[in-house]
């Protein structure tokens, strides 16, 4: 289950790591999973944290959220800024 059709964005360390993976349950998805498998266990937590590190000095920015899905449907409102 360590296959992935995204091998060579593992070896150039551009692939995103399955969260689900490492979990007990495993994935869920198997080969059809579009993450990566190679990943070591802990490599998800470890990028997390390095992007808060790059975050908190300034080095990056991050993403803007554009994304309302309850707001879409009506579920809530959106703040005025």
């Amino acid at each position: 289950a360590g296959d992935t059709s995204n091998g060579s964005l593992h070896e150039m360390g551009a692939c995103q790591p399955c969260a689900w993976f490492w979990k007990p349950s495993g994935c869920q998805n198997g080969k059809d999973c579009m993450r990566c498998h190679q990943c070591p266990e802990g490599e998800l937590k470890a990028r997390k944290k390095v992007k808060r590190t790059l975050m908190r000095l300034g080095l990056v920015t991050p993403k803007a959220q554009v994304e309302y899905p309850m707001a879409a449907r009506g579920g809530f409102e959106l703040p005025i800024v």
